[in-house]
């Protein structure tokens, strides 16, 4: 199955599980604390779906997470975000790229 390839805008979304949302959208998730520890988006998906929820976790108690740079309303993560045989890309300044 080839990776998906494509470019799409990052946006907040209030409720990920209100809605049929588009990939790219986007929310973060907080800890008790009210402190921002990851993000779930929703992500393009090689199925009869078309997209899945990815969660990404931005703390090193994670196998695998995150750098968040603190912009909420264009965020840029790293390394690069990646669903083997489906979608392989970096989400830099608000936009979702593939490589």
């Amino acid at each position: 199955m080839a990776e998906i390839k494509t470019s799409f805008p990052a946006f907040y979304v209030d409720d990920l599980l209100d809605g049929d949302h588009p990939p790219g959208a986007f929310k973060f998730y907080a800890n008790e604390a009210g402190e921002i520890i990851g993000m779930n988006a929703v992500m393009p998906f090689n199925n009869e779906q078309g997209k899945q929820l990815a969660t990404f976790p931005f703390t090193a108690k994670h196998k695998h997470h995150w750098q968040w740079d603190g912009n909420r309303e264009k965020p840029t993560l790293s390394p690069s975000l990646h669903l083997p045989g489906h979608w392989h890309g970096y989400l830099r300044g608000g936009e979702f790229k593939s490589v």
